[in-house]
């Protein structure tokens, strides 16, 4: 697999409505990439919704997790990632 040169990571909690439009915009705006250059995390937080099967579908990699602080949840979805660097944006 090949090593990205960043991940986007996005915590999430019942965003269904909402997350397929995040995910169009961070796909329209990595094109100018490579294939495999941009990792995109949704760090799903105890989402009872379709969340974490509409990220799937956008070929999104899902950490579900059940932390109850959005430190955490950025933190578990970094965990997840294959970058060492995190730069929380939100």
């Amino acid at each position: 697999m090949k090593t990205p040169i960043f991940s986007v990571i996005i915590p999430a909690h019942n965003e269904e409505k909402y997350i397929g439009k995040c995910l169009e915009a961070i796909k329209k705006s990595s094109a100018p990439f490579a294939a495999g250059d941009v990792q995109i995390i949704v760090s799903a937080n105890r989402c009872t919704d379709g969340t974490a099967d509409i990220a799937k579908s956008y070929g999104a990699e899902v950490c579900e997790n059940e932390v109850r602080s959005i430190s955490g949840v950025r933190n578990s979805g970094a965990a997840h990632g294959q970058n060492l660097t995190v730069c929380p944006l939100g």
